[in-house]
C-alpha cells in the first residue's frame, strides 16, 4: 500500500544532563564553586498494597553536583503546592535524605507513596523544587525541578510469550508475529523488543522492509486494566501509546502512536497467549 510514504529522515534530539563526576581522586572543601541539580527531572512513584506484596512504594531522586566535599552538604527542597495536587496524606518525604555524603556527588532523596491514600485509578503529581545546597556555588536551572508521578500498581501473573496481529486497516498485510513480555522489574511493567512486527513493510507492502523499523517500547499494565505504553528505542519517531487489558485471558490491543509516517494514524494490534 504505496501511498503510507514513511518519513526517512531522522531528527536527533539532543539534551543537556547534569552528570555527577566519578572521580575519587579530587576531594574539595566545602566552600568549592559547584553546578547543583536533580539528575533527572521526571519519575513514577508507584504503589502496590502493603497489606498483599512485599513493594518498597518508594522513589530516590537523585540530586548532583559538579564537585564533592569533605563534609556532608544540607539539600533545601520544598513542595510546590501550587503546582502538586498530590494531598500530603498520600506521601512522605524522608527529610533525613536531604543530604550529598560527605565525599559524594551524589544525594538520593526518598520519597514513600502511602497506598491507602491514593486513588485507586488515576495519578497524582508531586511538584519538588530544588532550592539549594549546602556549599554549592549555583543551580542548573533546566534541572531545578522534580515533577513525581505517584499512583498504585496491581501485580498481573502474565505468560511471556504472544502471538499478535494487526487488528487496524492500516498495515493489515502484516503477519502476525511472535513477540516476548520481558519483566523490566516494575509492578506489571514489561519490555517488548518489537511491539508491531514487520508492519512497515505490511503498511507499504513493501517486503524490502521486512526487519526494519521495529518499535521497542515499555508496556504497563495498570490498576484499571487501561495500558500506558512509551518507546524505548533511540528513534524519536515511536512515540508510545494505549492499550485495553482483558484480565481473564490476558489479551490485550494496543494503539502505537508513530510519526514515522508521513500520514498520521494509529497502528492497532491485538495480542494472545501463545499456545
Amino acid at each position: 500500500m504505496k501511498k503510507f510514504l514513511y518519513n526517512i529522515s531522522v531528527i536527533v534530539f539532543a539534551a543537556a544532563v547534569l552528570t555527577s563526576c566519578e572521580e575519587d581522586k579530587v576531594v574539595l572543601s566545602n566552600n568549592a564553586q559547584a553546578l547543583a541539580g536533580f539528575n533527572r527531572t521526571s519519575g513514577n512513584l508507584t504503589a502496590a498494597d502493603p497489606a498483599e506484596f512485599d513493594y518498597p512504594n518508594m522513589i530516590e531522586i537523585e540530586v548532583g553536583l559538579t564537585t564533592k566535599s569533605n563534609t556532608d552538604r544540607v539539600i533545601q527542597i520544598e513542595v510546590n503546592e501550587a503546582l502538586s495536587n498530590a494531598l500530603p496524606s498520600q506521601y512522605t518525604i524522608d527529610e533525613s535524605t536531604f543530604v550529598v555524603p560527605a565525599g559524594q556527588y551524589t544525594g538520593k532523596v526518598k520519597v514513600r507513596a502511602n497506598y491507602d491514600a491514593l486513588p485507586v485509578t488515576g495519578k497524582m503529581t508531586l511538584i519538588l523544587d530544588l532550592l539549594e545546597i549546602q556549599g554549592q556555588d549555583r543551580l542548573d536551572e533546566q534541572r531545578d525541578r522534580f515533577i513525581v508521578s505517584i499512583y498504585r500498581v496491581c501485580p498481573r501473573d502474565l505468560p511471556s510469550n504472544y502471538v499478535a496481529f494487526v487488528t487496524g486497516s492500516v498495515g493489515a498485510a502484516t503477519p502476525q508475529f511472535n513477540a516476548v513480555l520481558v519483566p523490566t522489574g516494575g509492578i506489571a511493567e514489561y519490555s517488548v523488543s518489537n511491539l508491531w512486527g514487520n508492519f512497515v513493510a505490511g503498511a507499504t507492502g513493501d517486503n524490502s522492509y521486512n526487519g526494519q523499523f521495529k518499535y521497542p517500547g515499555i508496556l504497563t499494565i495498570n490498576c484499571d486494566n487501561t495500558i500506558d505504553i512509551v518507546g524505548s528505542g533511540d528513534d524519536t519517531r515511536f512515540t508510545g501509546g494505549t492499550g485495553i487489558f482483558d484480565p481473564n485471558t490476558n489479551e490485550f490491543e494496543i494503539y502505537l502512536n508513530q510519526t514515522l509516517f508521513s500520514n498520521p494514524f494509529q497502528a492497532q494490534l491485538y495480542y494472545m497467549p501463545a499456545p
